[in-house]
């Protein structure tokens, strides 16, 4: 992989070098190597834990990510949680928002989630850059997250769905904003949506069909589909490409 020739140019960058051990972590999370990428979480990109916004887009939509390919990710939410609750009232832009409502929620702090939602209050109808994005497309996100981590699954598809195409509003690269399409199609699973689950990972498939999350994915929804040999088929190609 051409950036594992490039990492020893990192150490004397700025906390961009930190964005850029994220990516490397990312293709060791599309080969499943989660030993790896949970390595490269505690001793790269967030050993030094940080209140630098793009540090902690980094550290939760890892963690976001992980949990949602079934890994245990520990108490590493704890403090995380604790450094993003001190943001409760910014609501500069709803890309740090969604991360800091993901970790706050993630970590357990139920009072911190109240206080952030109701203060967000103030700030969707002002006449702002920001606010008509935080009341169009922020605010549906920042539930659905919400409900995500409380298992209301069928909540959860029901914000998304209607503004995914309308969430790159909120700012960051394809690939940070990826997560958001991930937590849509896991939650579509995980509510028996299974249909609609195929329908999404098909979208993704044209684009990517060598990605193994991909393939894994169909596969679950075809098992919900009760299409058993095409789920075999799908879970064979993604253990390929993961081979390969």
């Amino acid at each position: 992989m051409w950036l594992d020739g490039l990492r020893g140019n990192w150490d004397k960058l700025n906390n961009f070098k930190f964005h850029l051990w994220w990516h490397f972590a990312l293709y060791y999370l599309e080969r499943e190597d989660f030993a790896k990428v949970l390595e490269f979480y505690d001793r790269k990109f967030w050993a030094e834990p940080t209140d630098d916004h793009i540090d902690i887009a980094n550290a939760v939509s890892m963690l976001g990510r992980l949990e949602m390919r079934g890994v245990d990710v520990g108490n590493r939410w704890k403090d995380i949680g604790n450094i993003c609750s001190r943001h409760v009232d910014d609501h500069l832009y709803v890309f740090h928002d969604v991360h800091y409502i993901w970790a706050i929620t993630a970590s357990g702090r139920i009072n911190d989630v109240e206080k952030f939602m109701s203060s967000l209050n103030e700030i969707i109808d002002k006449n702002t850059t920001e606010g008509p994005i935080f009341k169009a497309v922020g605010l549906p996100l920042l539930e659905a997250i919400v409900a995500y981590i409380d298992k209301d699954f069928g909540k959860t598809v029901d914000l998304l769905l209607p503004v995914r195409y309308q969430i790159y509003k909120i700012g960051g690269s394809h690939a940070q904003r990826d997560v958001f399409a991930q937590l849509l199609i896991y939650a579509a699973i995980a509510d028996g949506r299974c249909e609609l689950a195929r329908a999404l990972v098909g979208e993704r498939l044209e684009r990517r069909p060598g990605s193994p999350l991909n393939w894994r994915w169909l596969g679950q929804a075809l098992e919900g589909l009760k299409d058993a040999a095409g789920a075999v088929i799908a879970k064979n190609k993604a253990e390929k490409l993961i081979a390969a």
